[in-house]
């Protein structure tokens, strides 16, 4: 079906600097009183309404409210002075109309605090992609309250994994943010590990061992097409691609050392980055592409090392205790994420690039694969349990914000890990 979609600015912002600073969230205080929205207009479509209170709710910065109602308009002004006596920060206003084929949704944001208008808009899609809509207008509310992206609008790309835990399979599934819209892209005729998805959406980079070598493969989602990266002599492993989709890096395993290669998607060019006998591995771009941060052991045991994008001007940036793993450099640039194993637990930390002011979010029997939303404020990760008395251990997605107070679980149909976050999702994907 042709996806037909407009979408056209009603306004635009119209807060001063001082204005917005009256009211906006400080998302990285820790120290979060949720703002309480009011949300009109979306009783005609209670999935929708759902579907807003749930992401706004979720996020642990919002809390929806029916504590008061007046029969609003998109052409009217609220009653701002008994709002403000409600508490009620911000106010939502809805208008939605649909057929058996589109949706359209009308809707305002108003801050109450200042009076003020924030944004309006119209959005026309195909009737199948309400949920997308839903996360679309909540984004809105997000960003009228932090100054920054919202990630409801996004989806996780994940192994879903079986069979016995010394001999697991896992398949590719990709799935709405909250776990809805759970889809799977491959079969579980082989083990697959480290999927990781394009800025844009549109490709897939993993590891499999379908065949005598494991390798890395590449997946066209748009032509739905898998074939191997590229003709590396050895095992390719830990791929990652760059903020330029056309760049990607991964660690090739030859004659008994492991390094970090450079490669142009298009054309397969590849340029070694690291040349030493010792384990490098986990690269990851800065969002500029002008760094790479990694894991190498060359100093005894696993630690985080920056270099530029050409391979020079190595520097090791982690210094704490324990063993430093799974960088991985944050979308707008201000942190590296990491995993940290010492005296036998797991943590999720967050370092500066330089690697000071390190921070541990949450810990773990076991903890891999950390990934950013793309706003930088939240991490997707992935467990694994203890054996309990069923002598199986369970893998699980959960997220965190960088302050360590806000913890999520995640639904999957089943065991899961190797998570990675998408860009925000297109309305014509």
């Amino acid at each position: 079906m042709n996806i037909r979609v407009f979408i056209f600015l009603l306004s635009i912002f119209v807060f001063q600097n001082d204005l917005m600073a009256v009211l906006s969230i400080d998302i990285d205080s820790g120290n979060i009183q949720p703002v309480n929205v009011a949300v009109l207009g979306l009783q005609s479509d209670p999935r929708i309404q759902s579907v807003v209170a749930n992401d706004l709710n979720g996020s642990g910065l919002f809390k929806v409210t029916n504590a008061y109602h007046e029969n609003l308009t998109l052409d009217s002004k609220p009653n701002f002075d008994v709002w403000q006596k409600h508490d009620i920060n911000f106010l939502l206003v809805c208008d939605v109309s649909s057929n058996s084929r589109n949706i359209q949704i009308k809707y305002r944001v108003w801050n109450v605090f200042t009076k003020r208008h924030v944004v309006g808009k119209v959005i026309e899609i195909d009737a199948e992609k309400w949920r997308q809509m839903s996360h679309i207008v909540a984004d809105q509310i997000y960003e009228a309250s932090t100054n920054d992206e919202g990630y409801f609008n996004t989806r996780i790309l994940y192994l879903s994994e079986s069979g016995p835990f010394d001999k697991r399979v896992g398949r590719l599934a990709i799935m709405d943010y909250d776990g809805e819209n759970h889809e799977y892209i491959t079969s579980t005729k082989y083990m697959i590990l480290t999927p990781r998805i394009s800025s844009d959406n549109k490709k897939i980079m993993y590891m499999s061992y379908a065949e005598k070598v494991p390798k890395v493969f590449i997946f066209d989602r748009e032509k739905n097409r898998h074939k191997p990266i590229a003709d590396f002599d050895g095992m390719t492993s830990a791929p990652r691609f760059g903020f330029d989709t056309n760049i990607a890096l991964l660690a090739l395993s030859k004659d008994g050392s492991t390094n970090i290669y450079k490669f142009d998607i298009n054309n397969f060019v590849k340029k070694q980055l690291t040349d030493n006998k010792y384990i490098n591995t986990s690269p990851s771009y800065s969002p500029d592409n002008k760094f790479i941060v990694f894991n190498s052991d060359r100093g005894g045991s696993p630690q985080l090392y920056v270099m530029r994008n050409d391979g020079s001007d190595q520097k090791r940036i982690s210094f704490g205790f324990g063993r430093y793993l799974n960088p991985v450099w944050s979308p707008k640039g201000d942190y590296i994420a990491f995993i940290k194993l010492l005296n036998g637990t797991f943590y999720i930390g967050i370092m500066r690039p330089n690697g000071s002011d390190e921070k541990i979010l949450a810990s773990a029997y076991l903890i891999e694969s950390p990934s950013w939303s793309p706003n930088g404020r939240l991490l997707v990760f992935s467990t694994t349990n203890r054996k309990g008395v069923d002598n199986v251990k369970k893998s699980r997605l959960y997220m965190v914000d960088i302050t360590g107070k806000y913890h999520k679980s995640i639904k999957t149909p089943g065991d899961a890990a190797d998570p990675m976050w998408s860009s925000r999702v297109g309305l014509q994907e």
